[in-house]
């Protein structure tokens, strides 16, 4: 749910980066999002105008990678926290926490100077742990070619194919990739879930901004009328962005800004159970990143 494929944080790491083996990656995101207002309060039922919903989450991941022949694997383990504040909710039952537990194996392999291989994918268990069964398994797999542009070599391209969950469902999904790095600024592209751009006043410090897309599915185990039911979440969002490294393998990020789309649904199977898709609303995030 940055991805983050995460998905949306395994997704950013394939944005035309080289794996750096020997270096373990740890990082920690949380997600503030200001309470909103149903978009779609349901006919006939007065206090549904007035129920506020404020999501927050929270993520953690440590990975690892290795040479392995002529190329690297990787491994990463990550966790999720994702949680729900309620203001004037009556009577219905509702979902207040959902934990998503993750393991992923990522392979890249340069097949010549100008094509790569990569590959990603793992399960992962995401539910509110009420209890823990298989129904609540869920798989993320992505498979591309990363093409490096010949003029100057730090242009980068990449296409293949993604089954991932960052609109709450499971999609599908073409991946387009492409990254452009100059000496003052970047532009990288992680179609369809993230497009930023930054300027590079110092090598410590990139400014820029970005739109994101970040999400999941999860399994209801709670007792009572919601058991057995699904949650589709994500987010999009846009708005300023600011990295800073303050040494080689550290990063602290700050980013704020508008969410642009909130979507939120208890599902029976494939049918809509309950709709409390929220209206925009304003978002802050902090993250950390610490590699040795």
């Amino acid at each position: 749910m940055k991805f983050f494929l995460l998905l949306i944080i395994c997704l950013s790491s394939a944005r035309a980066e080289e794996f750096r083996p020997k270096i373990v990656e740890t990082s920690l995101d949380y997600r503030f999002t200001g309470s909103s207002g149903l978009l779609r309060p349901r006919d006939g039922v007065a206090n549904d105008a007035n129920v506020g919903v404020r999501p927050y989450n929270v993520r953690a991941r440590l990975s690892r990678p290795w040479k392995a022949g002529a190329g690297t694997l990787s491994a990463s383990f990550g966790y999720e926290l994702l949680g729900f504040e309620y203001s004037n909710w009556q009577n219905d039952e509702r979902v207040e926490r959902l934990h998503s537990l993750r393991f992923m194996l990522g392979y890249h392999r340069r097949l010549n100077e100008a094509w790569a291989l990569r590959v990603f994918g793992g399960p992962s268990l995401n539910s509110d742990l009420k209890l823990i069964t298989a129904k609540a398994l869920r798989a993320t797999a992505i498979v591309g070619f990363d093409y490096t542009l010949p003029k100057d070599h730090r242009d980068k391209l990449g296409l293949g194919l993604a089954f991932v969950q960052v609109f709450g469902k499971n999609l599908v999904l073409p991946a387009v990739s492409y990254g452009r790095r100059r000496d003052d600024y970047r532009v990288g592209v992680l179609a369809p879930a993230r497009l930023a751009g930054y300027w590079l006043p110092r090598k410590d410090l990139d400014l820029g901004g970005a739109l994101a897309f970040a999400g999941g599915n999860f399994r209801i185990e709670q007792s009572g009328s919601l058991h057995g039911k699904r949650v589709e979440y994500s987010v999009g969002t846009v708005g300023p962005s600011l990295i800073y490294r303050p040494r080689p393998g550290w990063a602290w990020t700050l980013d704020g800004g508008l969410v642009l789309r909130h979507h939120y649904a208890y599902m029976d199977g494939n049918t809509l159970f309950r709709d409390l898709d929220m209206k925009r609303t304003g978002f802050v995030a902090i993250g950390a990143k610490v590699g040795f």
